[in-house]
């Protein structure tokens, strides 16, 4: 259940972040490089899906578990960025 919830909201922050580069046009770039960074740590995510796990003649576990922490460092990366961005957008429109 919960890598599901993880994935939504990865997917929501990613749609949201793309929306924002189409309405924000001066700063199309930043929001470019955000949603790059969740789109990156999704790839992860679904490589490591697709690889799959499988124990050898030894016993040992085989999994590439290298990609679980990297996609989501870049998916965290990528939120970060945007809602840093996002506060800084509307905190200028305040003023």
């Amino acid at each position: 259940m919960m890598p599901l919830i993880t994935l939504t909201v990865a997917l929501a922050a990613l749609v949201l972040t793309i929306l924002m580069a189409v309405k924000e046009a001066k700063r199309r770039r930043y929001w470019a490089t955000c949603a790059g960074f969740m789109v990156a740590g999704l790839a992860c995510w679904l490589a490591f899906a697709a690889i799959g796990s499988e124990i050898d003649e030894q016993g040992i576990l085989r999994e590439p578990f290298v990609l679980l922490p990297t996609g989501g460092l870049l998916i965290g990366l990528g939120m970060i960025g945007g809602l840093i961005r996002a506060l800084v957008s509307m905190c200028s429109r305040a003023s």
